[in-house]
């Protein structure tokens, strides 16, 4: 005798299935005894029942078997993130305790929960779920397809079965899947992700089905390029599942014409077309796989698994557009399901036993005794009536529900699966065409536009439903949709959906006997022989198990009459107040501290190892900008004569939302890709600056010098920009840039320049220091001190621990920018924005004395640095602040400083900059006025930071090239 326990946990919807040889006797959902709809966590529960029912302990079981690979789960998990980071970090993070906790313990738990000393095998996700529909089948050999969100790497894949042999030929991999597209369409419509996909499936057939007159459709299609097999790919660009914790994108929503729809809200035409068009998708996609499928197997039969598999609508139309004649579809198709799977690829697979079960009803769960039941009902001092007789009971049940009474109905075991199917499911009078206002105001209080479910005996399904034939075993469980006739239509309003369909279950008395007879006993008063079927809970709650919860239930809403075994209780005999907001002890979570104390170790422990393989592997890869005190691990080093210059021989990428670089220096310490001879034998142009010429967020073929290099012929530019630089470490520069022999110097001019030169700046920036005496220009205090030895400054304690951390720690300076967007929600911070800023100071109409020192002293150098230069020429460039450029920013930044805009003029920069030109005989090219004319000067600049982007550098480098090739005729090397 050999039993095999299956097991699936840690996504969603936990449960557990035995198997004793071969032939399941147990399967449940954990959520039915948490109470928690679906329940991720470890089965426990599911479990202890499942032997329970068997009478075994667990050192009885022969093999536990686990629904999927955690490890290539985990690798597809880290390489997603990886490939997306940094815009996947905080869903990486906020997942990451579960993965240490749980998910990548399974052995661990297993063992440990179930004190296990057996083995434990794993199978990957799509085989369990093929397996857990073909194997139980009862199809000697079939075609199988199975359609999920993600397992390990699959999301859909295809193939055959014979015999104890599974064979998935072909598979769709992550991030491409139909499961995830549904559910991002579902999150869009204002509904739970794997909770409410079924939802828009019936609000669907409310929308356009028409594919030329749905303008959704066409638009769903033109971002999911389908192969005629029916392989598909999703253009990416409007997906944010792979590395968000959510589900649509801006540019998904900016695609369907608006926003995602806020739960609760009123749903609109154009919510039920965009439904319509996702369930037409995927119908078109199914049915192209499935032929592709056919044409490859020659099976006539098929079985489904996976979440998709329970779209009943898309279900029901298979046979009528394949060559397939036969399908088969487990009750939870789900990842529920794969608990069966496993197990039973263990058995008939793995050790190679034959084939001798068929699954013929979903009852495999707890079932209770009329003793429990009495002894429930008499220690609450429940009013009820005994009816002994089985006929008696079914004929007095059937009339209430003739009468319009709605009948909780509690009998023998619970089902498998998401469905009710006639042992824990509430029942009324479908003839009624105010039951669905009367079950939705007294029980579910669900959405106007879900259907309620028929149920009818199988030999008279044709009678009502244009079913396929012969009918289809999947109707069993709830899974088929199909039309209703025509003229029975308006006999059953209560199930007829607003496109005359009904999601069928059919029974047959050998099933579930009792059943059976009521919807008989009900036909003969009605002369109808269907009844409305729905599962018996409320809505959130999961369906119920017990006794409690089923008349937790009843009390809880306004159900007539709940039948519990041959028990008739009536509500309205019974006391409610306590059961209205009891809530069940066993539901509370005691372990709330633990959970915190183990996500701080698991956080601690990661960035640990993050730290220790950051400065193992990646020493320079994950570098800022630059911090000229920090020689470890950047892009610059500490020097006592600028304060900082470019380390040589760096290579690292530098990152933030926008944009994610190479940066490599070369071995003079210059942001180019080679190094420069001191000999030449082109025309030659440095170019100096700050970031926006060292190649601020941009690769260096966008970079302004190589875009203007690449421009001119015979033209050498080399790119002497460092981020943070100015005019003063410009002047100091020389030396250096003179023994490269340039035949041109250009300097980028930047407002912050007039800052930089200013006294207070080497407290900011370790900068050297100018100064003006007697109109003499007068370098001081060399060396530059080293920026955490300036004792003139008073850092506060966050100053200093974020200057500790960006000096000592890799992770800090990778995760600095999200830890700085937290820190600004925080009550510690406090922004001072009555401190005005180098783009405003330098506009300003009037100066203070200050102020005018600082202009005085820029002058000066300039005109130094022109002297030094003798017959070389030297052009300054204007570069335009992203403040004065754009009249948005520049009225947010004023209202921050409470000034008017005639406090200002946004054309100062360009006068001063001319005076400089004039006064020191240089030229000036000016590139403001090109920018504030420019059309779409937003798009120059990145959106979250000051600097050019690529588009902004390629602006400024056609005026720039365009004054050169004027004044200077430079070109051809000349």
């Amino acid at each position: 005798m050999t039993y095999i326990l299956g097991i699936s946990c840690y996504y969603h919807d936990s449960s557990a299935a035995l198997l004793k040889d071969g032939k399941i006797i147990a399967a449940a959902q954990e959520e039915r005894f948490t109470r928690k709809k679906h329940d991720t966590s470890f089965p426990i529960n599911s479990i202890k029942y499942c032997l329970k029912s068997e009478g075994i302990k667990i050192n009885k079981v022969k093999y536990i078997g686990f629904y999927e690979k955690p490890f290539l789960k985990f690798e597809r998990v880290l390489s997603q993130h990886l490939s997306e980071f940094p815009k996947s970090f905080k869903t990486f993070i906020s997942s990451l305790p579960s993965w240490i906790n749980e998910k990548l313990r399974v052995v661990n738990s297993i063992k440990k929960k179930l004190n296990y000393k057996g083995d434990i095998l794993f199978v990957e996700h799509h085989l369990a779920h093929a397996a857990s529909s073909f194997l139980v089948s009862g199809f000697k050999e079939s075609a199988i397809l199975t359609v999920d969100g993600v397992g390990e790497w699959t999301t859909t894949a295809y193939g055959y079965g014979n015999g104890n042999e599974i064979n998935l030929m072909k598979e769709i991999k992550f991030p491409h899947s139909l499961g995830l597209l549904y559910s991002t369409i579902t999150a869009y419509l204002g509904f739970s992700v794997n909770n409410s996909e079924y939802k828009v499936m019936g609000l669907a057939a409310y929308g356009l089905t028409n594919k030329e007159k749905n303008v959704y459709y066409k638009k769903l299609k033109k971002i999911i390029d389908v192969k005629e097999d029916g392989s598909f790919k999703l253009d990416m660009d409007y997906f944010v599942y792979h590395f968000k914790d959510r589900m649509p994108s801006e540019k998904l929503c900016d695609l369907l014409g608006g926003s995602i729809r806020e739960g609760g809200t009123k749903i609109t035409e154009r919510h039920k077309d965009i439904a319509a068009a996702l369930q037409l998708i995927l119908e078109e996609i199914l049915i192209k796989i499935l032929n592709h499928v056919h044409n490859i197997t020659k099976s006539e039969n098929i079985v489904l698994s996976g979440g998709v598999a329970l779209n009943s609508v898309a279900n029901g139309k298979i046979l009528k557009n394949t060559d397939f004649k036969s399908i088969w579809i487990q009750p939870d198709a789900g990842d529920g399901g794969t608990s069966i799977g496993v197990a039973s690829y263990i058995y008939h697979n793995i050790l190679g036993k034959k084939r001798n079960f068929k699954l013929k009803n979903a009852y495999l769960g707890p079932e209770y005794s009329e003793e429990k039941i009495k002894s429930f009902l008499d220690k609450n001092n429940i009013e009820y009536t005994y009816v002994k007789n089985n006929k008696n009971l079914i004929e007095k049940v059937a009339k209430l529900i003739y009468e319009d009474k709605v009948i909780g109905w509690f009998q023998g075991r619970m089902e498998w699966g998401p469905r009710a199917l006639g042992n824990r499911s509430i029942l009324s009078n479908p003839c009624n065409p105010k039951i669905q206002e009367i079950l939705n105001l007294k029980v579910k209080h669900r959405e106007k536009f879900r259907p309620f479910a028929p149920v009818i005996c199988e030999e008279d399904a044709l009678d009502y439903f244009e079913c396929d034939e012969p009918i289809p075993e999947p109707t069993d469980y709830m899974l088929m949709v199909y039309p209703i006739k025509k003229d029975k239509r308006k006999l059953i309003p209560g199930v007829t959906h607003v496109d005359g369909s009904g999601r069928l279950q059919t029974i047959r008395k050998e099933q579930n006997g009792m059943y059976y007879d009521l919807i008989k006993e009900f036909g003969k008063l009605s002369s109808v022989p269907i009844l409305i079927n729905t599962s018996f809970n409320i809505r959130g709650e999961p369906i119920v198990c017990s006794p409690y919860d089923a008349y937790k239930c009843v009390m809880g809403t306004e159900i007539d009459y709940l039948v519990m075994g041959n028990f008739l209780i009536k509500r309205n005999d019974n006391l409610k107040h306590k059961w209205d907001s009891e809530v069940n002890p066993k539901t509370k979570d005691k372990k709330i501290f633990l959970n915190l104390i183990l996500l701080t170790f698991s956080i601690l422990i990661f960035f640990i190892l993050l730290e220790g393989g950051l400065r193992l592997f990646l020493p320079q890869a994950l570098s800022p900008e630059f911090y000229p005190t920090n020689d470890r691990g950047t892009f610059a080093e500490y020097d006592s004569l600028l304060g900082w210059k470019l380390k040589p021989n760096v290579e690292g990428r530098f990152f933030s939302d926008e944009f994610n670089i190479l940066v490599k220096n070369n071995n003079q310490g210059l942001r180019m890709s080679k190094d420069i001879s001191l000999e030449k034998d082109k025309f030659r142009i440095a170019f100096l600056g700050d970031s926006f010429i060292w190649g601020f967020g941009v690769n260096d073929e966008y970079r302004i010098t190589n875009v203007l290099e690449s421009k001119l012929d015979n033209v050498e530019i080399l790119n002497f920009g460092v981020s943070g630089y100015g005019t003063d470490q410009y002047y100091l520069q020389l030396d250096s840039v003179l023994e490269f022999n340039p035949d041109m110097v250009i300097i980028g001019f930047y407002a912050n320049d007039l800052e930089d030169a200013g006294k207070n700046s080497r407290y900011s920036y370790s900068k050297p220091l100018f100064v003006l005496e007697d109109n003499e220009l007068e370098l001081t205090n060399v060396p530059v001190p080293e920026r955490e030895n300036l004792g003139q400054v008073e850092y506060s304690t966050i100053l200093k621990i974020n200057l500790f951390l960006e000096h000592n720690s890799h992770s800090y300076v990778l995760f600095k920018p999200f830890i700085l967007q937290v820190y600004k929600l925080t009550p510690l911070y406090k922004e001072d924005t009555s401190l005005e800023t180098y783009e405003i100071s330098i506009i300003k109409k009037e100066y203070s004395d200050t102020y005018e020192k600082y202009i005085e002293l820029n002058e000066k150098i300039y005109c130094e640095i022109s002297d030094e230069l003798k017959d070389i020429p030297l052009v300054l460039v204007n570069i335009p602040d992203k403040v004065h450029v754009l009249d948005n920013l520049l009225d947010i930044r004023l209202r921050e400083l409470n000034l008017e805009r005639n406090d200002v003029d946004v054309e100062k920069v360009s006068i001063l900059l001319d005076d400089i030109g004039f006064n020191c005989s240089v030229d000036v090219i000016d590139l403001y006025p090109s920018f504030r004319d420019f059309e779409d000067k937003e798009g120059l600049y990145f959106k979250h930071d000051l600097h050019l982007n690529e588009k902004g550098n390629e602006f400024a480098v056609e005026i720039i090239l365009n004054n050169l090739r004027k004044d200077y005729n430079v070109e051809n090397g000349k």
